[in-house]
């Protein structure tokens, strides 16, 4: 590829819109424009990035048995409304109408067409297990699109589902799906973590994250640096950490509180910490009030609070929903005196303090001196409902847990029989008896990979490409392309590394080398080629390492080989890293 041919629109300025140094690093290396919030085009560099990605997920895909499929992107309503999604899945599913007004979404994801195929397709046990998966674009309403790939409307992902027999072989195969994806994020070069973590819109009883550690990303995880125990902010647990100092218990006293209608307020008012307070929240989970108490110091979990119930919807209570079912303002309300019938969580931090505060259930007032153990009906649903922080105890170890923010890159679930149930997805087992196939889901966010790696691999200069995605391994940058040696010298080495099968381009361009070296930098070739008047004197070439800067000079009889060398070893390096695969 010659430069002056490329598509490559570098800018020296950082956009405005871009909020994270990868998203302001694809824009300005000219891999990806945006054409609307939430919405991207991927220029030559990027698309062949994205290509690379995709055929190492491919490879390791194929090692696993599973096979590639390409289904619609357009999704009729009557197939989610069999699993109940239509409704479930709210204003981020893109619905439409053709011209006939039959409902169609589009694709975020596709439990229900693949489920769809096999049931008409699977018959007996000796067609399983199946494993087929696709590359192919997403779409979600997504509210707020930010940090350039990492949320967007319109998304490429790879998404693979399997079916079995048994729950033996589901969860064989869910071991090996598991290890095909550290394979595929080492050969990315990217470092990342395996954690425990919530189904949510998916479903399905286990399942696991992989999150690439970065301030760009969204996702909160926690780690023990001890036993090694990783779970996401949705799915963690955890002893409490620091405790509020042992108070003596006291009665419990009504206080004048004005204009203390949150924890921040009334703490500071008290001058108390915000753990001596208990902290009394209303919600609405399938359509009845349930009170929740925690710590002021902690928030909750609504996950954990729809799980404990086994429901299907949560919202938190309005103000005048509170009003009206508890006569009580909010920021005022605590757990003495509730109405019959109203379930009351309580969250085991609230067990730690001996003497606190609550709500009195009246504009303006709290209760001090208030023991859980006294105080408390003794109808209440005691369990872990809070979202757990930075110092809380590893429910394995009991050591400190640390919390990391990262990007979430893939997605592995163990569905179990949820839309193989809904939708009779059935098979006949070995006696001849009707059986619902298991199911696992693997997703992997494709297009967010390529930002995630442009996050990880990247300096002061600009992108620094491992190998295995770079949309060119070498660049040859010639100082003067119109001077008649430089030229020969040029072409030549191009055309012996082209068919080495050596990924190289040319920058021909009649420019500056200042600005040849900076969209070189910018950019982020791994190898970098340069033939100047003085290289040309020694019979030399100069070659640069683009990830740690190391520059040398090379005789040009030997040129082929040293850049064949370079290119083996930072591959060897990345196969080194990469997992052996499971049998």
């Amino acid at each position: 590829m010659k430069f002056s041919k490329l598509l490559s629109p570098t800018l020296k300025e950082s956009p405005t819109e871009a909020e994270t140094e990868s998203h302001r690093l694809l824009l300005r290396a000219g891999f990806i424009k945006q054409v609307a919030s939430g919405i991207f085009a991927f220029l030559p560099l990027g698309l062949k990035s994205l290509r690379k990605i995709e055929n190492i997920i491919r490879e390791e895909h194929k090692a696993i048995g599973a096979q590639e499929v390409l289904l619609s992107v357009l999704q009729p309503k009557e197939l989610w409304e069999e699993t109940g999604r239509w409704s479930l899945y709210g204003e981020i599913l893109f619905k439409l109408k053709d011209r006939k007004k039959r409902d169609f979404a589009l694709g975020p994801t596709h439990e229900e067409p693949i489920t769809d195929i096999v049931r008409s397709s699977v018959k007996s046990y000796r067609d399983l297990p199946l494993a087929l998966y696709q590359i192919q674009t997403k779409f979600r309403d997504e509210l707020r699109p930010r940090f350039g790939l990492i949320r967007t409307k319109e998304f490429l992902m790879k998404d693979m589902y399997s079916f079995h027999e048994s729950l033996n072989n589901l969860e064989e195969f869910y071991k090996k799906a598991t290890r095909a994806y550290e394979r595929i994020f080492s050969r990315l070069k990217l470092t990342y973590y395996s954690v425990e973590a919530e189904s949510g819109q998916i479903g399905g009883s286990v399942n696991h994250e992989f999150l690439v550690p970065g301030l760009s990303g969204e996702s909160e995880f926690f780690i023990c640096a001890n036993c090694g125990h990783k779970a996401n902010s949705e799915k963690a647990s955890a002893g409490v950490g620091k405790t509020p100092s042992p108070k003596k218990i006291s009665d419990l006293k009504e206080v004048y509180t004005p204009q203390t209608n949150t924890v921040e307020k009334l703490a500071d008012f008290l001058k108390i910490e915000p753990s001596e307070i208990i902290k009394t929240m209303v919600y609405l989970v399938d359509e009845k009030p349930v009170v929740v108490l925690v710590r002021g110091d902690y928030e909750i979990n609504e996950i954990k609070v729809i799980k404990s119930l086994s429901a299907k919807n949560l919202k938190i209570s309005s103000e005048q929903e509170i009003l009206d079912i508890f006569n009580s303002p909010i920021g005022f309300l605590g757990p003495t005196n509730l109405p019959e019938g109203i379930n009351l969580l309580i969250d085991e931090s609230v067990e730690t303090i001996s003497s606190g505060v609550v709500g009195a259930n009246k504009k303006d007032y709290h209760f001090s001196g208030f023991n859980p153990i006294r105080d408390l009906p003794h109808s209440v649903i005691k369990g872990d409902y809070r979202i757990v922080k930075d110092g809380d105890l590893c429910p394995i170890c009991g050591k400190l847990l640390k919390k990391m923010i990262g990007m979430e890159v893939g997605h592995v679930f163990n569905l179990g029989t949820k839309y193989s149930k809904a939708m009779k997805a059935i098979f006949l087992n070995k006696q001849g008896e009707k059986k619902e196939c298991l199911m696992g889901c693997y997703g992997i966010g494709v297009s967010r990979s390529l930002q995630a790696i442009a996050e990880e691999h990247h300096d002061e200069y600009g992108l620094s490409w491992p190998i295995s995605t770079a949309p060119f391994e070498a660049v040859i940058i010639p100082l003067d392309y119109q001077d008649n040696l430089q030229k020969q010298t040029a072409d030549d080495l191009y055309q012996k590394l082209e068919q080495e099968g050596i990924e190289t381009i040319l920058d021909d361009r009649e420019t500056s080398a200042g600005i040849k070296f900076n969209d070189a930098d910018l950019i982020g070739y791994p190898i970098r080629i340069i033939i100047s008047p003085k290289t040309l004197k020694q019979d030399s070439i100069e070659i640069m390492i683009r990830k740690n800067r190391y520059t040398s000079l090379v005789p040009l009889k030997n040129a082929m080989s040293a850049i064949k060398k370079i290119k083996d070893d930072l591959f060897k390096e990345l196969e080194e890293k990469t997992p052996a695969l499971l049998s």
